[in-house]
């Protein structure tokens, strides 16, 4: 069953002058031994919607938004695009990036507006990408406007932070700063932004073949930076310098990942020549500051657990913050795909093509695999398909998500098992999927059409799962939402967490995720699972019960930070039932449950602490003090 101890039409004032201490201690028992079975569904709060003002530039609103990336303390950095006219706003200065302080939203930078970290007189042209550190430091990729400032084409491109609230210049094209190469210039570096938890940054790139020593032949390198240092990790053409196989040479990198331990992944290939040749170039390489390892390389077999195999490409890595490594590979035994990880050297093949062991599915068999995501706990998390036939596996149920770390086990499916919170649906595909170091999983999900009232217009959602199976609906296509009707729903997905990936989901299980409404608007939204959780540390303690008595009487605007647990934006008596009924409940319950004191325990420190909140009331305000219901 669930709760309900009474209607929004059923409110009412009770003035505690009138009932006698022993009424009121009765009254606060009878309200808090209300004990509900079912969890709560969780709470949505607006971080920032479409037409309304943009904080920091007056008069301003917001035209479009981007889904936002977390931090640990509920903090989210976005990008949005201003609508021109109102507040003078034009195509000049209509982009612009803010950050949600768990309580309020600001502006760190804008288009167009002179403000420049390091850089007098320049402005922003554009925010390629945007991140967070669980710190709350922000960090953005961003192009400036040519032709103000000194700015040209070839010095236009950067990474800055913003560690707390100022900002400082990370790294620039154009100019004299490439960390080991004296004299040298960055000419480019990729759009996208890899950052660690703890705000480390690593890019691969391109010096400026015009001093510094710089040729064609050793142009290319990975670098890291921490705190704003940079330091070069690796760099093309430099003999003797690849770890693992002689005295070759790299000679391109692709995108790499860092971790907080400083543990830069990249995959590269060799300079053709001697024993490298097309078919053994390519690898995958992890650099602990500027030390250097091989994970495993193509066309020299040592395929784990394959024997006479050699990898041929290796399609997704990601990295956690222990060094394990996940990998997405083909194998040259008809190119097969599979998942393995490795782990100090060592690896293990998680799941192949063809040969059975699917987990949950007896006598099935994969077809392929996604990105394979790993978080800190060395669990393994992938989308997966299928073959049709084995198994009585059919076109309709041939997707699934599938942790394939230790003896592995199937989490969904697509056309069976139904869907949380929906009875007699079924899954359809898993697009977009995130992974946390508790094993929490939020998922972007379709739903088949045809069954159990789902139709087009309410045929996609999204899902948090908890790693004890527990699963709650964050929105679905088709429900009301801020006065609204979801039309479709996007997140920051492909992060397991501390692999370099800026993501939606943090290690809280909040979860920050943009909603496009039938009407044209759009918002962004931020899912904490327990509506009681006020101080956004995932667990529902005696603090809550302390922010819920700081906001109380709030009549308007309050939010879930303030005590607002049922989401009609103040704080009263119901907001302290929703507290009770999640009190004892939070990641700490699900990964450490002896830590949590058993029901007759908590229900006593729950009574008394609202009976002391009650006294102390009576005391203060003798003569007017209710208890608002």
């Amino acid at each position: 069953m669930r709760c309900r101890a009474a209607h929004a039409s059923d409110r009412e004032q009770v003035d505690l002058r009138f009932f006698p201490g022993s009424v009121v201690v009765s009254l606060g028992l009878l309200i808090l031994v209300i004990v509900c079975s079912e969890p709560a569904a969780g709470g949505i709060s607006i971080i920032a919607t479409t037409g309304t003002n943009a904080s920091g530039v007056t008069d301003a609103e917001f035209n479009t938004l981007s889904a936002g990336a977390i931090a640990n303390d509920g903090s989210i950095v976005f990008a949005a695009n201003l609508t021109h006219g109102p507040g003078g706003v034009t195509s000049s200065d209509d982009e612009g990036v803010w950050l949600f302080d768990g309580s309020n939203t600001g502006l760190i930078a804008q288009a167009g507006s002179a403000g420049v970290p390091d850089l007098a007189g320049a402005n922003f042209d554009s925010f390629a990408k945007v991140a967070i550190s669980d710190s709350g430091e922000v960090l953005l990729r961003a192009a400036l406007e040519s032709g103000v400032g000194g700015v040209t084409s070839s010095s236009n491109q950067g990474f800055w932070r913003y560690p707390a609230g100022s900002g400082a210049l990370v790294e620039r094209t154009g100019v004299v700063s490439v960390p080991g190469v004296p004299n040298a210039k960055f000419e480019s570096f990729p759009a996208a932004l890899q950052t660690s938890s703890n705000g480390r940054i690593v890019h691969n790139g391109t010096m400026a073949k015009v001093a510094g020593g710089v040729t064609i032949d050793n142009d290319k390198g990975v670098w890291s930076y921490s705190g704003g240092v940079g330091t070069m990790v690796v760099r093309e053409g430099v003999p003797g310098s690849v770890p693992g196989v002689g005295t070759s040479t790299f000679d391109a990198f692709g995108q790499p990942s860092i971790n907080s331990n400083d543990q830069s992944l990249f995959s590269g290939s060799l300079k053709l020549g001697g024993i490298i040749t097309t078919s053994n170039r390519l690898g995958i390489w992890q650099y602990t500051g500027t030390s250097g390892t091989l994970v495993t390389r193509a066309g020299v077999g040592g395929v784990p657990e394959v024997g006479g195999a050699n990898f041929v490409t290796f399609d997704h890595y990601r990295q956690n913050n222990l060094g394990q490594v996940a990998i997405r590979a083909t194998i040259d035994l008809g190119n097969d795909p599979g998942v393995w990880l490795f782990t100090g050297g060592s690896g293990e093949m998680l799941g192949r093509k063809g040969i059975g062991s699917v987990p949950g599915i007896a006598s099935a068999n994969f077809e392929d695999f996604d990105a394979a995501l790993v978080n800190d706990g060395g669990q393994v998390l992938v989308r997966g398909e299928l073959q049709v036939g084995p198994g009585g596996v059919t076109a309709n149920d041939n997707l699934g998500l599938w942790f394939l770390d230790g003896s592995g086990s199937l989490v969904l499916r697509s056309g069976s098992g139904g869907v949380p919170e929906l009875p007699a649906t079924n899954f359809s595909d898993f697009s977009n999927y995130a992974l946390n170091e508790n094993g929490q999983l939020v998922v972007a999900a379709t739903l088949e059409i045809g069954i159990g009232g789902v139709d087009s217009s309410n045929d996609s959602g999204l899902w948090l799962i908890d790693p004890d199976g527990v699963s709650r609906l964050v929105a679905r296509e088709g429900d009301t939402l801020d006065g609204h009707t979801i039309a479709s729903i996007d997140f920051l997905g492909g992060s397991g967490t501390n692999d370099g990936q800026s993501g939606g989901l943090n290690d809280l299980g909040h979860v920050a995720f943009q909603a496009t409404f039938t009407d044209g608007d759009s918002g962004l939204f931020l899912f904490n699972p327990l509506d009681a959780d006020f101080d956004f540390n995932a667990q529902v303690d005696s603090f809550d019960l302390l922010a819920w008595e700081a906001g109380y009487g709030t009549s308007d605007g309050a939010s879930q930070h303030l005590g607002d647990a049922d989401g009609d934006q103040d704080v009263d008596g119901f907001d302290l039932l929703a507290y009770q009924r999640e009190f004892g409940s939070g990641v700490t319950a699900l990964l450490a449950a002896e830590t949590v004191p058993e029901p007759a325990t908590w229900l006593l420190a729950l009574a008394a602490a609202a009976w002391n909140w009650v006294v102390r009331r009576l005391r203060l305000s003798p003569s007017t003090t209710s208890l608002r219901l």
